[in-house]
């Protein structure tokens, strides 16, 4: 198997040697370094790198946070947020704004291979489930009986193809109102 390629945003030239030097060490590809976000988004799309470590401190200075979500980007690839040890941050924040992980910079090898995989897995599992779904929602609007599948409050979550033409509603209107 080929080995990751990484894309480190970070605006402190020397905190960005810490992981840069430890993934090189670990086996890891570095594809590039940005220190801003329209060089971050100009790599991203050239490079296409396999995962993202971003200072936590630059998620709100016009980089996608969520590099990994399709909806809000055009990549799809995990982030990993870092943390200066010295820096005063709510670490439940970030946790929360962290969907695939972060680390404590700086760090041990071995906490940045711990990070980098559980990242890459986790996107993987996300991956395979928006698979699973597209086929699951692709084979329900093929169905010819009228299905219509709500949540726990009786919310329509999905109405297939057939639903629709016997209520007379498209999806759209459908979705979140009460059944």
């Amino acid at each position: 198997m080929e080995s990751p390629q990484i894309l480190i945003i970070e605006d402190d030239a020397d905190i960005a040697r810490d992981p840069c030097g430890h993934a090189e060490g670990l086996g890891y590809s570095v594809c590039g370094i940005a220190d801003n976000a329209a060089e971050a988004i100009a790599i991203a799309k050239r490079l296409s790198p396999n995962i993202v470590l971003m200072d936590s401190r630059m998620e709100h200075a016009e980089i996608p946070l969520s590099l990994s979500e399709p909806l809000e980007s055009p990549f799809l690839m995990p982030v990993v947020l870092l943390i200066g040890a010295g820096d005063d941050v709510n670490i439940q924040h970030v946790a929360r704004h962290a969907t695939h992980g972060y680390l404590i910079i700086p760090s041990q090898p071995r906490e940045l291979r711990a990070a980098i995989q559980v990242a890459l897995y986790k996107a993987n599992l996300e991956q395979r489930l928006r698979s699973s779904e597209r086929w699951f929602t692709d084979t329900l609007r093929c169905v010819t009986d009228g299905i219509i599948a709500v949540d726990t409050d009786g919310h329509i979550s999905f109405i297939n193809l057939a639903a629709e033409r016997i209520l007379g509603v498209e999806m759209e209107l459908a979705q979140n109102r009460k059944i």
